[in-house]
């Protein structure tokens, strides 16, 4: 109410006026008694630019379902929601994947709270906009005004009437993949200014969920949890809440559960299209309506279903548009090289080397800070995952990238540049790494570990060379990774694994190289000594022989290739027994290798020293004691004498002594080589247990079984900690250890022994192998020392019919299995008596210990 002299000129200045407000209801008023007052009834200006604060804070809870209920999260949620008033204190960060079930874990904490009486709010957090409008509509409902809003910031007003609530509360905010929209109208998130803030008192409590899990971008008061991939278990069972039994069995659940890498998104997806496909009842005899065809599909590089697809795709790309606008430009080029390589954990601070990425196109300009934050930024949105072991808390040396990130990678466009382009840069890292890296040699068994974590990269790697566009550099860039890999996987004794790795490399090698380029070549000689290794003996025949006619052709029959690869060649002939043969090449090898490279040179003496075991082998023992000499003394000379090509020398001269029948002498040069070997690399490494191994064999000829049987037990004890159970090593030792068991006339224990070992050969280098074959001569040898001369009969006719295909009717075994067999059918004949086995075993015991 305004009082005032009614007949007072509005235009006259003003005097003495009294002013009486009185404000009711929604009323407002103003007062000032002197200058000017903009008085504005209804919305601040300022206010009026925000967005409407009408919307919907209630808990999406209808998402739910009673039939799928969630799997594999309960010690998440009790972690959070602890206690037996299901309360949730302080603030919480559920962080992962795209994909990896955080909101579904949200949604089933606000039921939970819900029905325990605690008032729930949910608000969007995808953009600041849609959080700042939820946050308005929440203050609105516990009482905040606009006048409030107005006149102070509007998160403190907020939190101001939060503090006050006496009854629980809980805010859930989903999808906050930028913590900076938290910000609000104060500084930094982790402050504690801006719209959410630490809580003090324990009525109540904030969960987020987010991509993002870098602890440092939310505030120490903040409590990260992130969402792990379900196990194989709790997968099945969630495939199983969508699929029919019709789809397949637990078995095939779990595995598929395991292919796609425990996402929940994943497996729902599958599930869900896999309960229509296989309710449908005319399916295409292409579909795929099992859990086990599912997989196979994925297997072979297919997303079956196109919506799944692009589900997935537009889940990451989020993710990766977030990392562009936080100006991490290498990360979509990053993501997809690592897409290229294994499932299996990626070693990459020793693969991956930033000079090696700048000079390829869709790296140009990456240098190591920026790829290492860029890492990081991947594995901060649960795209690639840092691996340390054992809690370590040094820097991780592996990353594991998920395996549906990497499918919908692969099969969707690269960045920047062509997938062949990334293919060569892929290559060229693994070139580094085996020329450059300090990674140590393929048969050092101190390097195994990094050797081992690189293999399934690079037969990966060698696959989509081998099937995809890629280009000769491609190939250029793996051909030193083929010859080291294949060298480390025949030392391993994963022998399967080299004889794969060398037939895709050679395959890839002609389909982009052409069969006459010298590459090519190459690749077919590595791959005829793979299969030699693999005793696989007339396929390498036909190899070696065609690619040495090849190398004369392209190189001339003077080069030093030409002569290299014949003598790989004669050294095959010898292991196939084809003595005069190899002989013969290897005369002509070394003329001109003395005349070309001179008679001291290393590869002149190696050449010679292989000709001094052939001779061996021919039982021209002095001619072979000379040609060692030979070599022993130059070796000396250009080497030294604890050299290993000396020592290896000395080794073999030991032998042919033996062989001429100076046991005496051969023993004491045995046991001089393993104090030489002890010295030079300490009494557990490989050479020393090679060296007793020798000296066993030598000691059981002599019969001297006690100190026989410990020089073989201490080698198979080191062996199997140096290599393992299942190694050829091992195995070996074990067969020495039964032979001298055969000896000692235990020949039941002898008799089980080879079973056991056969049985383990046949598994890791297959029936055929020639180590293989020797177990079973020497089990029957054993069966024969039995009485059981029937028995023995049987095992050396099946050895020998398998000898006679593998190794041929001429070879020094197969000629061996005859003997023996001939003689065990006259034993069985005898009235009284009986016929020993021929030689005891083998015709001679002495290649057992020379031909390792």
């Amino acid at each position: 109410m305004i009082s005032m002299d009614a007949s007072h000129n509005a235009l006259a200045p003003l005097r003495d006026i009294e002013q009486t407000t009185l404000t009711l209801g929604h009323g407002q008023s103003a007062s000032l008694g002197h200058g000017i007052q903009h008085v504005y009834y209804g919305i601040h200006p300022q206010l009026s630019t925000l967005p409407p604060v009408h919307t919907t804070i209630s808990p999406p809870l209808g998402r739910i379902s009673k039939e799928r209920p969630l799997r594999g999260r309960y010690d998440l949620i009790t972690g959070i929601q602890g206690g037996s008033e299901g309360r949730v204190a302080g603030v919480h960060v559920i962080c992962g994947l795209a994909g990896s079930g955080k909101t579904s874990v949200a949604l089933e904490i606000a039921s939970r709270s819900v029905q325990a009486g605690i008032q729930t709010w949910w608000i969007a957090g995808n953009s600041g906009s849609t959080l700042a409008m939820g946050m308005r509509t929440l203050a609105s409902s516990v009482g905040v005004t606009e006048i409030e809003l107005a006149h102070s910031d509007p998160a403190d007003a907020l939190w101001r009437r939060l503090g006050q609530l006496d009854q629980p509360w809980l805010l859930i905010i989903d999808n906050v993949d930028d913590p900076s929209v938290l910000d609000g109208g104060g500084s930094n998130f982790t402050d504690g200014t801006g719209w959410v803030r630490p809580i003090v008192g324990p009525s109540g409590g904030v969960l987020i969920t987010t991509r993002m899990a870098t602890p440092s971008a939310w505030g120490s008061w903040c409590s990260l949890h992130p969402t792990m991939m379900l196990s194989a278990d709790d997968g099945a069972r969630m495939l199983f809440d969508y699929v029919p039994s019709s789809a397949g069995s637990i078995h095939d659940a779990r595995s598929l559960s395991a292919r796609l890498g425990g996402l929940p998104l994943a497996i729902r997806l599958a599930g869900l299209y896999l309960a229509e496909t296989s309710g449908i009842p005319w399916p295409d005899p292409d579909s795929i309506a099992t859990m086990a065809e599912y997989q196979k599909a994925m297997d072979e590089g297919l997303i079956p279903d196109n919506e799944s697809r692009d589900t997935f795709a537009r889940a990451w790309s989020l993710s990766l548009q977030l990392l562009d606008n936080r100006g991490f430009r290498f990360a979509r080029q990053t993501l997809y090289l690592l897409s290229l390589f294994a499932e299996t954990l990626f070693p990459f601070r020793v693969l991956l080397d930033p000079p090696t990425l700048a000079i390829q196109l869709p790296f140009e300009g990456i240098n190591s800070a920026s790829l290492w934050r860029t890492i990081n930024a991947l594995a901060d949105l649960g795209m690639v995952d840092m691996v340390r072991f054992d809690g370590s808390r040094e820097l991780p040396e592996h990353l594991r990238i998920h395996p549906v990130v990497r499918d919908i990678t692969r099969i969707g466009d690269p960045p920047i540049a062509n997938a062949a382009s990334y293919l060569e840069a892929a290559a060229r890292l693994v070139r580094r790494v085996v020329e450059d890296a300090n990674i140590g040699e393929a048969d050092d068994v101190k390097s195994w570990k990094t050797w081992g974590d690189l293999t399934p990269h690079v037969m990966l790697l060698t696959r989509s060379v081998e099937s995809a566009d890629a280009t000769a550099g491609s190939v250029q860039e793996l051909v030193p990774a083929w010859c080291a890999f294949s060298d480390y996987l025949m030392a391993r004794g994963m022998q399967a694994d080299a004889e794969e790795l060398a037939r895709k490399s050679t395959r890839a090698t002609e389909k982009l190289l052409g069969s006459q380029d010298s590459v090519v070549l190459h690749r077919r000689f590595h791959l005829a000594i793979v299969l030699a290794g693999r005793s696989k003996y007339q396929e390498a025949e036909g190899v070696f022989a065609a690619v040495v006619r090849d190398y004369g052709r392209v190189f001339g029959t003077d080069s030093l290739r030409f002569l290299d690869a014949r003598h790989r060649y004669a050294d095959f002939l010898r292991e196939r027994g084809e003595y005069p043969k190899a002989e013969r090449i290897l005369r002509m090898v070394l003329a001109t290798e003395s005349s070309l490279r001179g008679e001291m040179h290393e590869s002149t003496l190696q050449t010679k020293f292989c000709l001094a075991k052939i001779l061996g082998d021919k039982g021209e023992f002095p001619a072979a004691l000379e040609c060692f000499r030979e070599v022993l003394d130059a070796r000396i000379e250009v080497l030294g004498p604890n050299h290993d090509h000396t020592l290896h020398t000395r080794h073999n001269f030991a032998h042919i002594l033996s062989d001429m029948g100076e046991l005496s002498e051969a023993e004491k040069l045995h046991r001089r080589i393993i104090d030489d070997y002890v010295s030079k690399y300490g009494p557990d490494s490989p050479a020393v247990f090679a060296s007793r191994h020798c000296l066993s064999h030598l000691l059981t000829s002599q019969g001297e079984l006690v100190e026989a049987m410990n020089q073989a037990t201490i080698a198979f004890e080191g062996r199997r900690k140096i290599y393992g159970e299942t190694h050829p090593s091992t195995l070996e030792m074990r067969t020495c250890i039964a032979s001298v068991l055969t000896k000692q006339e235990k020949s039941d224990a002898a008799e089980r022994e080879f079973r056991a070992v056969i049985k383990l050969l046949e598994e890791t280098l297959g029936h055929e192998h020639y180590q293989t074959l020797r177990a079973r001569h020497e089990l029957a040898h054993a069966i024969s020392n039995s009485g059981d001369s029937i028995g023995a009969q049987s095992a050396l006719s099946q050895l020998y019919a398998i000898e006679r295909r593998v190794l041929g009717p001429k070879h020094s075994e197969t000629r061996d299995t005859k003997l023996c067999l001939e003689a065990e059918k006259r034993k069985a004949s005898a009235l009284r008596g009986s016929f020993p086995l021929h030689g005891g075993g083998k015709s001679s015991g002495r290649k057992k210990g020379r031909k390792k």
